[in-house]
């Protein structure tokens, strides 16, 4: 049986303006064969997240909701190539 994996993320809901952003325990979905989980310690939200944060849903093709926020990462580096 697949292994579940539940953290925090900051998720919003609708727009930042209206206060629908929240750090909420979200779970994933399990890992594909060819796929791997890397343990991050900190997250950052960029300037993008806040732009596209205050779109309303469909503004864009990639304006939509819910969606967890955050990709600039920052994990400890164990193995270097």
């Amino acid at each position: 049986m697949p292994e579940t994996f539940r953290g925090p993320a900051i998720v919003s809901r609708g727009q930042a303006r209206d206060g629908k952003w929240k750090i909420e325990d979200v779970t994933l979905r399990p890992i594909g064969d060819e796929e791997l989980v890397v343990q991050i310690v900190a997250s950052g939200i960029c300037h993008t997240d806040l732009v596209v944060g205050d779109q309303p849903d469909g503004a864009a093709p990639f304006v939509f909701y819910p969606r967890v926020l955050g990709h600039e990462g920052a994990l400890p580096l164990s193995h270097a190539f």
